[in-house]
């Protein structure tokens, strides 16, 4: 039986995930704590018997913060390695 994948959401990455994380355990662990946190919760209340639209909506909320919060990390890290190149060229 295979599993189920999906691409991971993050820019420019293209690992294959299973279906029910929200992105590839390298960019996840970039979620700061608190985030992850607010998405296992949104999770767990999405995946109880009585699944409603507010869960719903709870769940794709907390996964959207999740990946805003990858893509800032990801900008900034890469306007840092911008700047280190320049410093490096004014040398």
């Amino acid at each position: 039986m295979a599993i189920e994948t999906h691409k991971c959401p993050i820019k420019s990455c293209s690992a294959a995930c299973p279906r029910h994380h929200a992105m590839c355990v390298s960019h996840w662990r970039m979620v700061p704590k608190h985030l992850q946190a607010l998405v296992y919760a949104a999770y767990r209340r999405l995946t109880s018997r009585r699944v409603t639209q507010a869960a719903v909506n709870d769940h794709r909320k907390a996964v959207d913060d999740a990946i805003a919060a990858v893509h800032e990390k990801l900008e900034k890290k890469d306007a840092r390695r911008q700047k280190d190149q320049r410093n490096l060229l004014d040398e």
